[in-house]
């Protein structure tokens, strides 16, 4: 239906006093500006004629079942008379108020103040004192709530209490960590980010932290009672997926609000870093176990193919090269040799324990840390395909312009004659240009050349039928309309 047609028609009684003739002209203009934005006005300066009672006329538009407010204009004048009774505002008044006192809902008087008191609170009369109001003392303050003052008459809110969702999952853990920090100190970034305030690094910094240590109170630091492996996995996992949603929620919004910033890029690439660590042995423990780290191990892979499925989405190109192009520090237990960093092509995760995986999963699966991914992929701005998509962009990045190795364990679940989103859009030389930098290419000639050289056609779906990499990458197609 037409929202139009579909949204009811305001008629408004304005209720003030004749103070002046100044304060005459500006309610005029202000009825006059509300039948401009919609809204059906009686005011006595159109609708009161010689002769007309305006005692009957002011007591019939209060009781008229067709106006649906009555817009009290409250200055110091209109309040006098209306707390004492006195001249035309006290007989309104004694109508407004018996209205007023004897409906459960007051929503159709709507108080308009014009003044202070001396305390400092609205000026307006004691009968409706109590009631939300509008502020209406300068031309600024009246401009401000105008929007919402029109909502209000229309019955369009600004803001609507969302629809009841579901219980979140980590209620039905009784081990679950609670959320809630992180969750708030979200709140506090939106708000700062997109006011544009100064304290936003202070404010993603202790966001980041709160989500950090939520994730270092999952580590499994001494040896446990443990017999499921498979459901400890997978568990833990669950729970770290709550961080994951809300890290990607900042980077969604941020990523939206300042494209390729490169303080963006160094925060994202600390905030990996201590993300990578979690996989591995803190210096503080002596005794260890590969096992232990593995939820978190594979956290850091679902990370990244949702940090990447992000930046893809946000169009943060720029960003998105320089982590591929950062090294990541290695925790000090990790460290020997020549080896005291990694690229990016640390974050994959192939999993040591399969049977563990079996067991929990109740069947053999061709990659099982894929299948939790999937299972685990509840976003409905990043649907699992933006996994896949992600997944391939990594293999392909990692592997051509870096020499690295990069196993795509998604692409299990690509649809037999499927072709990636990203890859229809590089159709276009407009958006093959602007993702040509990812792959270190110049154009589609140069990056089929760079795929047929490189021996990319080994990436084969390890199910019962070989992928079509040239119909998954649009191959032929690419930077050619």
């Amino acid at each position: 239906m037409n929202a139009k047609l579909d949204m009811k028609q305001p008629k408004v009684f304005i209720s003030y006093n004749w103070t002046d003739e100044a304060h005459k002209e500006r309610v005029r203009e202000w009825a006059d500006r509300l039948v401009g934005d919609g809204v059906d006005v009686v005011i006595d300066v159109y609708d009161l004629n010689p002769g007309d009672d305006k005692f009957a006329f002011m007591e019939s538009m209060v009781q008229d079942p067709e106006i649906t407010h009555v817009l009290l204009i409250c200055d110091k004048e209109y309040v006098e008379k209306a707390n004492t009774r006195r001249a035309g505002v006290g007989t309104e008044t004694q109508i407004v108020s018996q209205e007023v006192y004897n409906k459960t809902s007051g929503s159709k008087f709507i108080p308009v103040f014009c003044e202070y008191k001396d305390d400092g609170n609205p000026l307006l009369p004691t009968y409706i004192s109590s009631r939300i109001s509008f502020n209406f003392t300068t031309p600024e303050k009246a401009n401000d709530e105008w929007e919402d003052l029109v909502r209000f008459l229309f019955g369009k809110p600004r803001y609507r209490k969302p629809a009841l969702g579901a219980k979140p999952a980590y209620l039905l853990e009784e081990t679950a960590l609670p959320t809630s920090g992180a969750t708030t100190k979200l709140r506090s970034l939106e708000h700062a980010l997109k006011d544009d305030k100064r304290n936003v690094p202070l404010l993603r910094q202790d966001f980041i932290d709160e989500c950090m240590s939520y994730a270092e109170g999952l580590r499994i630091l001494e040896e446990p009672n443990e017999v499921e492996w498979g459901k400890r996995f997978v568990t833990d996992f669950e729970k770290l997926t709550l961080i994951r949603n809300l890290l990607i929620d900042w980077i969604m919004l941020e990523g939206r609000l300042q494209r390729d910033d490169l303080s963006f890029s160094d925060v994202i690439i600390d905030l990996l870093e201590k993300i990578m660590q979690l996989r591995y042995r803190p210096a503080h423990i002596m005794q260890w176990n590969k096992l232990w780290a593995e939820a978190h191990s594979l956290f850091a892979y679902d990370f990244f193919l949702y940090l990447v499925a992000a930046l893809i989405k946000t169009k943060n190109f720029t960003c998105l090269t320089n982590i591929f192009e950062a090294r990541f520090i290695l925790p000090e237990t990790e460290r020997g040799g020549f080896m005291d960093s990694a690229c990016c092509d640390i974050f994959l995760h192939q999993t040591s324990f399969e049977n563990e995986y079996e067991i929990y999963l109740g069947k053999r699966y061709y990659s099982p840390e894929a299948e939790i991914l999937k299972r685990q992929s509840s976003r409905k701005d990043l649907p699992f395909v933006d996994l896949i998509q992600a997944d391939v962009i990594c293999y392909l990045v990692i592997k051509l312009k870096y020499m690295g190795w990069w196993l795509p364990q998604t692409v299990n679940y690509v649809g037999f004659n499927q072709t990636l989103e990203i890859f229809i859009r590089m159709q276009q030389k407009r958006e093959f240009k602007r993702i040509a930098g990812l792959f270190g290419v110049t154009d589609g000639d140069d990056l089929r050349s760079k795929i047929e050289k490189g021996s990319i056609s080994d990436i084969r779906r390890t199910g019962h039928f070989r992928l079509d990499l040239s119909r998954l990458l649009n191959l032929e197609k690419l930077d050619t309309i």
